[in-house]
């Protein structure tokens, strides 16, 4: 339990950094898969969130009943 929250505890200072690189040295060329679950609370988002970060984004959604994205979404 305490991993999880330690997730959650410094998603603050990953942002910083990931913004910090995105800036300093631009999106991602490569090709990124965005997957999200059907069930996903975030899966709205997810690829235009990805799309922040990267210039080739190819979403794809589990389309399975039970698919969520998160632990925490799965089994809270």
């Amino acid at each position: 339990m305490r991993e999880q929250f330690e997730l959650y505890r410094y998603t603050r200072a990953g942002v910083k950094a990931n913004r910090e690189t995105l800036r300093q040295k631009g999106k991602l060329e490569m090709p990124v898969l965005a997957v999200y679950g059907a069930l996903s609370n975030t899966c709205a988002g997810a690829e235009q969130t990805v799309c922040e970060l990267a210039n080739r984004v190819f979403g794809f959604v589990l389309l399975s009943p039970d698919a969520a994205r998160w632990v925490a979404e799965e089994r809270p």
